[in-house]
């Protein structure tokens, strides 16, 4: 199974969509309208698509954070009950997961993302605008 490999970075308060990436420089291409073109940017800045996109058409990226509530009832314009609130996606062990809170010794445990399926996610934001 192919997926369309993409990225975004976090450069001067804004994000942007990654036009190429060298990752010998450690540089990527940024569509400013200005010069220089071409940005360093902190590889902590850089996120990826993960392939997937949420009920509303919207590509869910590492970074991304939602709310997930239980399965959207067909009949009702709410969104049920908040199950997992500001899950964050990240990347773990190869899979892309949300991060939901949990009790214990791990305050948060990853699960991947085809396990919430069956739910209602709304966006919230990424993690650095929130």
């Amino acid at each position: 199974m192919k997926r369309e490999v993409k990225f975004k970075a976090w450069y001067e308060g804004k994000m942007y969509e990654v036009f190429s990436y060298n990752l010998i420089a450690n540089t990527v291409e940024i569509p400013l309208l200005r010069f220089p073109f071409i940005q360093e940017v902190i590889p902590d800045n850089i996120i990826e698509y993960t392939g997937l996109k949420d009920e509303d058409g919207k590509e869910m990226y590492e970074g991304d954070i939602y709310d997930i509530y239980e399965s959207k009832d067909a009949t009702s314009t709410n969104a049920g009950v908040l199950l997992y609130e500001n899950c964050d996606i990240v990347k773990h062990k190869g899979c892309f997961c949300f991060m939901i809170p949990a009790e214990g010794i791990n305050p948060r445990v990853p699960v991947p993302i085809y396990m919430q399926e069956d739910r209602h996610l709304i966006y919230k934001g990424n993690i650095y605008e929130i």
